[in-house]
């Protein structure tokens, strides 16, 4: 874990390192696959399969290291715009995020 500077008169941001495998959907309908690097509660920072657009809205699904219930895989759901990227990662300013599962009732 990594802290980054706030501004003044905040708590600084915790940056949590995660190495999880993801898949992840953009508005233009194009997919791919990556694996997150780090993640705080602003941005998703991660390896990803293709350059990505900046200014594209991308859907993130985090493979969850727990179960819901003891039995249900969760994913860690991540909807933002790609903020940077590179040819092999990029950075995601998350909107918004939720733990999901991946069956369906």
């Amino acid at each position: 874990m990594t802290r980054r500077m706030a501004k003044s008169g905040e708590q600084p941001a915790r940056t949590y390192r995660l190495a999880l495998q993801l898949q992840y959907k953009l508005h233009s309908g194009e997919r791919g696959t990556g694996e997150s690097i780090s993640i705080d509660l602003e941005r998703l920072a991660m390896r990803c399969s293709a350059p990505i657009p900046i200014g594209e809205v991308a859907e993130v699904d985090i493979a969850w290291p727990l179960l819901a219930s003891g039995r249900d895989p969760l994913v860690l759901r991540i909807q933002g715009v790609v903020a940077w990227s590179d040819q092999e990662s990029a950075i995601i300013s998350i909107g918004k995020s939720e733990l999901v599962t991946t069956n369906p009732k």
